[in-house]
């Protein structure tokens, strides 16, 4: 079993729900087991202008699965979930990204192990700080790389998925 990182991120279509959606199926996924999650955050769009502010985790997997299949099962969950790519960095329904795969690299034409961007976007660094995620990238440690970020554009909305998935039934009711 490999410790890996996911990160999930949504702006559109409820983004809670698109959210509560993914973690299920992440769940479910064959010879994985969920170890832990992050906070849930709510971050400016980085990109396209003019779109909604985003949620973004991370969630600490143990799985068997190669990091090609993990890819594979992300796509089928963003396909099952409305996701259709017309813009780099555009707005999604749901974004799953393989961070980082138990300290294996990889660079393909589908797939760069760690992701090639960790270290430019803190709505990932943080919530893997939040699972004490202590490797490094590059020759730096998270802990260091998360010092020259700006912080104040992150707003803390869950401390976990089940307070999300409480908030949304709760503005449902």
């Amino acid at each position: 079993m490999k410790l890996s990182y996911v990160s999930l991120g949504s702006n559109l279509d409820d983004p809670a729900s698109q959210f509560l959606k993914a973690y299920t199926a992440l769940s479910t996924l064959p010879k994985t087991k969920i170890l832990a999650e992050s906070k849930i955050y709510s971050s400016e769009p980085i990109g396209v202008a003019g779109q909604d502010r985003y949620l973004n985790a991370v969630v600490a997997i143990k799985t068997a699965q190669t990091p090609d299949a993990l890819l594979n099962y992300f796509q089928e969950i963003e396909r099952n979930q409305a996701r259709v790519k017309t813009q780099v960095w555009g707005p999604r329904t749901i974004d799953l990204d393989l961070l980082w795969y138990d300290h294996y690299e990889l660079n393909t034409d589908k797939l760069t192990i760690p992701h090639p961007e960790i270290h430019n976007r803190s709505f990932v660094v943080f919530p893997l700080l939040d699972l004490k995620a202590t490797w490094t990238l590059w020759g730096q440690s998270l802990e260091l790389i998360s010092k020259s970020m700006d912080k104040t554009q992150l707003m803390v909305v869950a401390n976990d998925f089940k307070a999300l998935a409480e908030t949304v039934l709760s503005i449902k009711d």
